[in-house]
């Protein structure tokens, strides 16, 4: 430890694969190896993935629901119409 630094390098091929250090804010900064950044990468596109088609399928849900609202709506304003219209006539 110097400076209030910890450093810890683990080598490995020539390639760093992990180092601790402390900043000047106490907190711990981690440094991993380009082999595991590229696999955090990929499952993070993974789940980028997944989510983009869960939207889709929430996204389709969605407009089949409000499409059969607007059909109900049509229908309740049909209803209505006919309703108004015998009202006048008995009158």
């Amino acid at each position: 430890m110097s400076n209030g630094r910890s450093r810890e390098d683990s080598r490995g091929n020539g390639t760093l694969t992990k180092r601790n250090t402390v900043n000047h804010h106490g907190n711990l900064d981690q440094s991993i190896s380009e082999d595991e950044m590229d696999r955090k990468i990929e499952q993070l596109n993974n789940d980028l993935d997944r989510a983009r088609r869960k939207c889709e399928v929430y996204r389709t849900n969605l407009l089949s629901v409000l499409k059969d609202i607007e059909d109900h709506k049509q229908q309740l304003s049909l209803k209505v119409q006919v309703i108004r219209y015998n009202m006048k006539d008995c009158l």
